[in-house]
C-alpha cells in the first residue's frame, strides 16, 4: 500500500489561507467534494465535527489529524493541506498546526483507516520530512516528500 493510493498530488492543498480550524476542515471537505471523493458532504461534514468534538485531533508538532469514518465515501480518501501561519487547533502541546491531514474512510472499514492516520503520522513526525513539507513550493514537491518513488509503502513490515 502506497501513499500515493490515498494521497495523489490533486488532493494537497499547499496554500491553505483560512482563519480557524472550522473554516480548514469546511475547505478541506470542498476540496474531497471536487475531487469526487463524497457521496452525501453534509454526511461528512456532520461525522467529522462529531468525531472532532470527542477529541482535539491536533497531535502536537504542528501537526492535525482530523479523521472520521463515514458513509459518504466508500474507500479510504485523504487531503494534506499546508497552513503557513498555523492554526490555533487545540493541539495537545498548545502549538499553532501547519499541517492538516484529513482523512474520511468508509464506516465499516476501520482497519485501513487507522493505519493510515497512524503511519502518516510517523512520517509527519520526523523533523526532516516536516521542515522538507514546510520549504516544498508546491503541492507536486509536497507529494514527492510524502510519496517518494523508491519508498516501499506506507506500512512497513
Amino acid at each position: 500500500m502506497k501513499i500515493a493510493q490515498y494521497l495523489p498530488e490533486e488532493a494537497i492543498i499547499p496554500t491553505l489561507t483560512v482563519s480557524n480550524k472550522l473554516e480548514a476542515l469546511r475547505h478541506m471537505l470542498r476540496a474531497m467534494n471536487a475531487l469526487g471523493y463524497l457521496s452525501d458532504p453534509a454526511q461528512a461534514e456532520h461525522d467529522l465535527l462529531t468525531r472532532e468534538a470527542r477529541m482535539t485531533t491536533g497531535i502536537g508538532h504542528g501537526i492535525a489529524v482530523p479523521h472520521a469514518r463515514t458513509a459518504s465515501v466508500t474507500a479510504l480518501h485523504a487531503v494534506l493541506a499546508r497552513h503557513a501561519d498555523g492554526l490555533d487547533w487545540a493541539a495537545l502541546d498548545g502549538r499553532p498546526v501547519h499541517f492538516i491531514l484529513l482523512a474520511l474512510s468508509p464506516s465499516d472499514a476501520p482497519g485501513p483507516h487507522l493505519q493510515f492516520v497512524a503511519s502518516m503520522a510517523r512520517l509527519m513526525h520526523d523533523g526532516e520530512v516536516y521542515a522538507s513539507l514546510l520549504a516544498a513550493p508546491t503541492a507536486r514537491r509536497m507529494h514527492g516528500i510524502v510519496s517518494p518513488p523508491k519508498r516501499k509503502g506506507l506500512f512497513r513490515p
